[in-house]
C-alpha cells in the first residue's frame, strides 16, 4: 500500500512531538531530581546537625541523660526528624520516633520509621571534648527521599511538559498538514505533467508559486519542456532540411538519368559534371551528418598535441584567402609575435576556423571584410572571427550553435548550407574545454569568439 507524501510528513511530525516530550521530559526529571535531592540533602544535613548540637549542648549542662531526655521537646518531631540515641554502652537513652513519648515509651510507627534502607544518618554527640553517646537521625514523611510536597511538586512539572506537548501538537500539526498538503499538491501537479510530457504533449508547463525548492522544481521541469519542445520543433525541422536538402539533388539525377536512358541527353563531360557535383552534395550532406553524430556521441577521438595556433590559423587563412577574394572580400589577419602554444587536435581546430571563416564567406558581401585576430589574454587564447556581413538578429542568437538551425529557413544550400557547420564548432571547441560565443549587430556584422585553456 502507498503511503502519501504528506501522511508521511504528519506521522514524522507527530512521532518527532512524541519523542521531544519524552526527551525533555526525561532530562527535566533527571535536573530535577539531582539538583533537587541534593538541596533536599543540604537541608537535611543542617537539621541533623543543629539536632546533634542541640543535644551536645543539652549533656554539657545537665551531665546525665535521664536529665537530658527529660528537658528535651519533641524537637525532631517538630522539625520532621525521628531522633534516637544510644550512650556509649550501646543502650537507647533518648527515643523521639513516631508514636514515642518524651520518656522513650515505644510506640506502634517506631520500627517503620528506621527501617528504611539509607535514610538513617549516624553523628557522634561531643561533649567537653568527649564522645558521650550517638545520634541516628532519620526524615518523616517521605517516600524515599521525597515528601509527599515534593512528589506533587515533581508530578506538576511532569504534568505541564505533557500538557505544552500536546498544545505543540494542536499547534503545529494543522501546520504541518496544511503544510504537506501544499508541497504533495505541487509536486503532484509536476508528477502529473511529467506523465503527460512523458506521453507526447510537450506544451505541458506547471506554474510556479513559490521561490523555494519547489518552485525551483517547477522551473527546472518548464525549463526541462522548452528544451524538449526546443528538440522536438528541431528534429522535425532536421527532418524536413534533410527531406529538402536530398530532394533537389536526387531530382536531379533522376532526371538527367532518365534523360540518359530515353537518349534525350548525352551522357558528355557537361551532362556528367551536372550529375557529379549532385553527387558530392549528397556526400557533403552525409559527411556533415556522420561528423555531427560522432562530435555529438563525444566518438570524436582528439589528438591533442602542442601547436604553435597562431601558425594554424595563418595555414587556414592563407588557404582561403582566394575564395575571399573571388567575391571580393578582404580578409586582414593579427597574430601575436610570440608563438601562441596550445594543446590541441589540429584537424579539429581546422575544422573549426574552416567553419567560422566559411560562414563569415556566406554572409559577407562583395567589397567587405573579414577581420581574424589571434591573441593571448592571460593565460587563454582568444581567437575572434569578425565580418562586415548582414549580422544576426537578438532573437536568433541563443540558437545560433544549434545544429541544422538556420536564420533564414527558406535558404537553399547555395546561400544557407546545411546549418551545421557552427554546431559542429562548438562541438569541437567543447570537447578541448574551450568556449565560443557570438556578438552580432544586424546590418553590421558578427563577430565569433573562441577561448581556449590554458596548456597545462
Amino acid at each position: 500500500m502507498r503511503i502519501s507524501l504528506w501522511i508521511k510528513v504528519i506521522l514524522v511530525c507527530l512521532v518527532s512531538i512524541l519523542l521531544s516530550i519524552g526527551l525533555i521530559g526525561t532530562f527535566v526529571n533527571y535536573i530535577l531530581n539531582s539538583a533537587f535531592a541534593t538541596y533536599i540533602q543540604r537541608n537535611q544535613d543542617i537539621r541533623n546537625q543543629q539536632i546533634v548540637e542541640t543535644l551536645s549542648s543539652l549533656y554539657e549542662t545537665y551531665g546525665d541523660w535521664q536529665r537530658v531526655r527529660a528537658q528535651l521537646p519533641p524537637m525532631g518531631m517538630m522539625m520532621g526528624t525521628a531522633v534516637r540515641v544510644v550512650d556509649n554502652n550501646g543502650r537507647l537513652v533518648v527515643d523521639l520516633s513516631p508514636g514515642m513519648g518524651m520518656m522513650g515509651r515505644r510506640g506502634t510507627m517506631g520500627s517503620e520509621v528506621w527501617n528504611r534502607p539509607g535514610a538513617v544518618r549516624e553523628a557522634p554527640i561531643i561533649a567537653n571534648g568527649v564522645q558521650v553517646g550517638t545520634a541516628y537521625l532519620t526524615q518523616m514523611g517521605r517516600h524515599g527521599m521525597w515528601t509527599a510536597e515534593d512528589l506533587w511538586f515533581l508530578g506538576r512539572i511532569n504534568y505541564s511538559i505533557i500538557l505544552a506537548g500536546l498544545l505543540a501538537a494542536v499547534l503545529i500539526l494543522p501546520a504541518t498538514y496544511f503544510l504537506a498538503r501544499n508541497i504533495t499538491a505541487s509536486i503532484g501537479q509536476v508528477t502529473r505533467a511529467a506523465k503527460r510530457l512523458a506521453e507526447g504533449d510537450l506544451n505541458q508547463r506547471v506554474a510556479v508559486h513559490t521561490r523555494d525548492e519547489i518552485g525551483v522544481l517547477a522551473e527546472t521541469f518548464n525549463l526541462m519542456a522548452d528544451q524538449l519542445q526546443g528538440q522536438e520543433r528541431l528534429r522535425k525541422k532536421l527532418i524536413g532540411d534533410i527531406a529538402h536538402e536530398l530532394k533537389t539533388p536526387l531530382t536531379t539525377l533522376r532526371i538527367h538519368l532518365e534523360a540518359f536512358q530515353d537518349g534525350i541527353l548525352i551522357p558528355d563531360q557537361k551532362n556528367l559534371q551536372v550529375v557529379h557535383e549532385e553527387v558530392m552534395s549528397l556526400v557533403k550532406l552525409v559527411q556533415d551528418l556522420q561528423e555531427l553524430s560522432a562530435a555529438d556521441a563525444q566518438a570524436l577521438n582528439l589528438v591533442k598535441i602542442q601547436t604553435d595556433f597562431g601558425e594554424l590559423v595563418e595555414g587556414v587563412v592563407q588557404k582561403m584567402r582566394p575564395l575571399f577574394e573571388e567575391k571580393d572580400i578582404a580578409v586582414e589577419l593579427h597574430l601575436s609575435p610570440s608563438p601562441l602554444l596550445a594543446k590541441i587536435d589540429p584537424d579539429a581546430m581546422t575544422r573549426v576556423l574552416h567553419n567560422l571563416l566559411f560562414n563569415a564567406y556566406k554572409y559577407t558581401a562583395s567589397q567587405g571584410k573579414v577581420t581574424v585576430a589571434v591573441a593571448r589574454e592571460g593565460d587563454q587564447i582568444v581567437m575572434q572571427v569578425s565580418d562586415t556581413g548582414i549580422g544576426i538578429p537578438p532573437e536568433h542568437l541563443p540558437h545560433i550553435f544549434e545544429r541544422f538551425y538556420r536564420v533564414d529557413p527558406s535558404r537553399t544550400k547555395e546561400t544557407g548550407g546545411t546549418g551545421i557547420g557552427l554546431a559542429i564548432a562548438k562541438e569541437l571547441i567543447d570537447a578541448h574545454q574551450g568556449e565560443i560565443r557570438v556578438a552580432s549587430t544586424p546590418g553590421v556584422g558578427s563577430t565569433f569568439t573562441v577561448i581556449l585553456p590554458p596548456i597545462s
